[in-house]
């Protein structure tokens, strides 16, 4: 479960970045990190919210520092496959949770050699159910299905 605590983490500085553009990525994560604290905002997420707190692992807060900060050194390549990718919609009319879903999943599946392709996917979708529209997942689901095709042999 840490590991999908973890995701969540990761979708919320995806997402927090794309409203907050002109501040870096190195900036926006220590801000936050700072004011809320890493281990409470990872307690916040999943099954164990309001109880016990688990201490965070190294793994995980490696995972969060590390496919953030991947997301956005890979921004370009990433938006442009996934824009390619989301056969009749065009790039402006995606929500802004279901592109920081398909940036954050898209980079595991073409940088994140520890993360399977069917993972990547399919922990994308239950986030979908949990934070964005309630059919988004098919969407989501469609445009990683195809990117995963195309650049994964």
């Amino acid at each position: 479960m840490s590991r999908r605590k973890a995701r969540e983490i990761v979708l919320c500085l995806v997402f927090e970045k794309d409203y907050h553009r002109d501040v870096g990525c190195e900036t926006l994560y220590d801000e936050l990190f700072e004011n809320y604290g890493i281990s409470e905002l990872y307690n916040s997420f999943g099954e164990n919210s309001g109880n016990a707190p688990e201490s965070l692992k190294k793994a995980d807060e490696d995972y969060i520092k590390n496919t953030f900060f991947g997301v956005f050194e890979n921004i370009g390549q990433i938006d442009e496959i996934v824009s390619g990718a989301a056969v009749g919609w065009r790039y402006d009319r995606i929500s802004k949770i279901s592109m920081a879903l398909l940036r954050t999943a898209a980079y595991e599946i073409l940088h994140a050699g520890d993360v399977p392709v069917k993972v990547a996917i399919n922990e994308a979708v239950e986030l979908s159910k949990k934070y964005d529209d309630p059919d988004a997942y098919q969407f989501i689901n469609g445009v990683l299905g195809a990117v995963a095709k195309k650049y994964i042999v």
